[in-house]
Formats: C-alpha cells, structure tokens, sequence
C-alpha cells in the first residue's frame, strides 16, 4: 500500500504519468520487481547521503 501511494504521488503530475505508474505496479506485481526497485532506491538514497557527507 505504500508503494502505491509513493507511486501516486511521483505520478500525479499528468494523467498519462499515471497510467504509466499503474501499469508498473501491475507489471512489479506479475515478476516481483518490487523489491528490486527497493534497492535501487536504497542505493540512490545511500549515494545521496555519501555525497553530502
């Protein structure tokens, strides 16, 4: 449930935005990238935070 709401709010800058944003989540959740994407965002937020320090 999270996701999507974090999905929703990245996607509400234009409706074609959201589709897209829907029809990931369908596809994350037909393979189970989810938590793929959960790294990847981890390791973005990681880099983020060594680039700061």
């Amino acid at each position: 449930m999270k996701e999507l709401l974090n999905i929703y709010s990245y996607a509400n800058s234009s409706e074609r935005d959201m589709a897209k944003a829907i029809m990931w989540l369908i596809l994350s959740g037909v393979f189970g990238v989810v938590p793929f994407f959960k790294s990847i965002i981890y390791l973005c937020v990681f880099m983020k935070r060594e680039r700061q320090s």
